[in-house]
């Protein structure tokens, strides 16, 4: 369990922080490299019957966990820069 649950994730930031690509690109393969481990988690227990509603409480709670996380090891890791952030803001506000 803690290796899908930390460890992957964990992997997941040590490369993208090491590879030179555009901070919105590793914030999307980021998400997108969570995202089908936790829906598959939750589908996988609720199809074999393995505690369906304990992962997805497992899931759930460790989304506001590595949410709350990224709020602290963000601003330090340079993964989002000014330019990043200017562009988010052109797309979402629309000035």
């Amino acid at each position: 369990m803690s290796l899908k649950f930390v460890l992957l994730p964990l992997v997941a930031f040590v490369i993208l922080y090491n590879i030179d690509l555009a901070p919105m690109i590793k914030g999307i393969i980021f998400i997108e490299l969570l995202m089908p481990l936790a829906v598959a988690n939750v589908n996988l227990a609720s199809l074999y019957d393995c505690q369906p509603k304990l992962v997805t409480a497992l899931v759930f709670s460790l989304l506001f966990y590595f949410w709350g996380l990224s709020f602290l090891v963000f601003p330090y890791s340079n993964i989002f820069n000014d330019e990043c952030v200017d562009c988010i803001k052109k797309i979402y506000l629309k000035n």
